[in-house]
């Protein structure tokens, strides 16, 4: 039932209608990853730009293909340099 053709629809559909526990979703997006050139060149592709954070999520994945994970030090999660201790 999912195609290169039907993916997207598919996918705004169980992200609209779908309850958390089911993973069609997830399967679209793993569709998509696996299927990535014809899918992302074909028209029905477009579709997802009334759902950008669909769009955002296909990118994540496909980021992670591409490149590994960046680790970030744990201050820069708080925006604030690490405090230095005082000599004593």
């Amino acid at each position: 039932m999912v195609s290169v053709d039907t993916v997207s629809r598919i996918m705004q559909a169980a992200d609209r209608w779908d309850t958390p526990a089911s993973q069609l979703k997830a399967h679209c997006l793993a569709y998509v990853i696996e299927h990535y050139e014809a899918v992302v060149h074909s028209a029905a592709f477009e579709e997802l730009t009334s759902s950008p954070h669909l769009l955002l999520a296909v990118t994540r994945e496909a980021a992670k293909l591409i490149a590994p994970p960046l680790r970030m030090p744990s201050w820069e999660s708080d925006s604030r340099p690490p405090k230095r201790r005082r000599s004593t």
